[in-house]
Formats: structure tokens, sequence, C-alpha cells
């Protein structure tokens, strides 16, 4: 029989290429193991498995907290959450190359 359990949080910051972008991510995985061997007869065993895994992850701005720059900016219309201080992500759309 066996029973293994594992957790290990981390919570590098990830920087992006420009200033005021990025994100700190923080993870929590968590994975348990479980298995149960048994010799019925010499040419017969009987073996169980399980397996349990959950990976909880939260990201916020480099910037969250000390930095509203949508407010700054002037931006309309964007969550104003502590949480989400920094610069937004956004995309240009309707646009394609030749």
């Amino acid at each position: 029989m066996g029973l293994r359990a594992r957790q290990r949080p981390s919570g590098p910051d990830a920087p992006g290429s420009l200033a005021e972008f990025g994100s700190n991510t923080t993870a929590k995985p968590q994975n348990l193991v479980l298995n149960y061997t048994r010799t019925l007869t010499p040419n017969l065993i009987n073996e169980f498995r399980s397996g349990f895994l959950r990976a909880k992850m939260t990201s916020v701005s480099l910037k969250a907290f000390n930095n509203d720059l949508v407010s700054k900016f002037g931006i309309i219309g964007l969550d104003t959450d502590p949480r989400m201080f920094g610069m937004p992500n956004f995309a240009a759309t309707g646009f394609r190359s030749p």
C-alpha cells in the first residue's frame, strides 16, 4: 500500500515586454496518489490505483494596489478593482495584412 501527497506553492513574477505590463501569478498545485497491491495467488495480483490533482492559480497585475493607470488615462468602462490596477490588456481588431 502506498500514499503520496504533495503541495508546492509558488509565486513568480512575470514581467511584460513593456513597462507597466506583466503580472504576479501564484500557483498552488496539490497532488494525491494512492495505490494498493495485493497478491492473491502466485499467478494473480490485484492492484488498485487512484489519483487526485488540483491546481489553483491566481494572477494580478504587477501594479495591483499601486498605480491606477486606467483612471490616469481617462479610460472608462473598465474594472476599478485595485487588484486590477496597471495597464489593461487590449487588442486591435478589424485589421488584416495584405
